[in-house]
This record gives structure tokens, sequence and C-alpha cells, in this order.
């Protein structure tokens, strides 16, 4: 399908109609023949705009309670360097306003565990559930959590909750580690500006009977 001069309009319209429609596909494309040497790629969408506000690929979905709008299932990874999505940015320095990846909402969300604008569940993993490297960072912030709304009032920024156990774990609900020797740094840094109430830093253990546990150590 070649279209040299259009300006306006669809080069190609998938459309269908029927009101009773429950497994029907508009689209579907299946590759087979080959397993191993392939290099290509199944689909290739390619856009050429550069400072236009355009879209390389726009999907939306009317979905409310079930269903998903993009779905991507890959069973068959083991180990190696595949993905099941990989964004890529290599030459130019992103810089205000541009992001690799935005989840964005402006909904007055109330989801505390599932529908949140970011949920990763894993139920039977090992490893490590969320990894972020900043290998060549020399300033600037490998992870940042900001809270600006100007009514808040017992909102959290940031919960680590343990559950599922009682006696014997002997690991660290949470680990900071730093590797400054004679640097000037800070392993944890905490700054309050509480002036007649609240406290910088609050422990509270009230399981503590006999043996050998601490508050803080």
């Amino acid at each position: 399908v070649s279209a040299t001069a259009t300006l306006s309009g669809t080069v190609v319209h998938i459309t269908s109609t029927a009101a009773g429609q429950t497994t029907s596909e508009l689209l579907n494309v299946t590759a087979s023949g080959y397993t191993t040497g392939y290099t290509g790629n199944v689909v290739a969408i390619t856009g050429v705009s550069t400072t236009g506000a355009s879209n390389t690929l726009l999907v939306t979905g009317v979905n409310t309670t079930a269903g998903n709008t993009v779905n991507i299932v890959n069973n068959a990874l083991t180990l190696g360097s595949g993905t099941g999505l990989l964004i890529s940015h290599t030459t130019s320095v992103l810089g205000a306003g541009t992001s690799l990846l935005r989840l964005s909402s402006t909904s007055v969300d109330t989801g505390t565990t599932t529908g949140t604008l970011l949920d990763l569940a894993s139920t039977a993993t090992t490893g490590t559930v969320a990894l972020i490297t900043a290998s060549a960072g020399t300033t600037g912030i490998a992870l940042s959590i900001a809270g600006t709304g100007a009514s808040q009032s017992t909102a959290t920024l940031l919960s680590v909750v343990a559950s599922g156990y009682t006696t014997g774990y002997t690991g660290n609900v949470v680990t900071f580690v730093g590797v400054s020797t004679t640097g000037a740094s800070n392993v944890l840094n905490i700054t309050a500006v509480n002036t007649t109430a609240g406290s910088a830093f609050n422990i509270t253990t009230n399981a503590l009977t006999l043996g050998s546990g601490t508050g803080i150590l």
C-alpha cells in the first residue's frame, strides 16, 4: 500500500460494526515457520515526525471493569537479554518535559492495592521484583518521590509494609548500604521542618518483651 500524495485522511482503515461481536478480530498478524536465527520484526512501525505533536502508535481503549487496552504475553523468557517490553534511548539528551515512559492520571484515583497508576506484582519470584540501575550517574537522583499537593494532610510518600510471616525472619525490611569511605557523605539523610509538633524520626516498637531485641541498635 503506497500513498505518496496523502495530506490528510487514512491510508488503511479497518472497521467492523456488527453489534453481536464477541470474539472477532479486526487484525491478526501471525508469524510461523521459524524458531531460532530470526532477527527481523514481525511488525515494524516507523514514524518520521520530529517536532510535530504526532503519535507513531496510538491505542485507545474504552474498557471499564475488565479487559486490557494493551496485553503483552511472553511465557518463553528464561536467561539471556530478552525483554517483554524494551524502550531504548541512546543519542539525544532527555530534558525537561520529556520522558521515556510516563504514566499520568488526572482522575481522583482511590486505589491502594490494585487500581494504581503502577502495579508490579510477582507471586513466585525469589529474585528482584523491581531493579533501578544508574551506572553512569555522577550527579542527579536515581529515584525521586515528590508530593506537591497543597492540601495534603495524611498523605504518605513512601510506605514499606512487610507481611506474611511472624517468626523465623532474619532479613531486613529496608536496607541502605553506602560505599563512600573518606567522602563526607551520608548513608541516610533526614531533614525535617517541624516547628511545634511532629517528629523528624519516629520509632515505635510495642511488641518488645524478653530477649535481645532493641528499638534501635
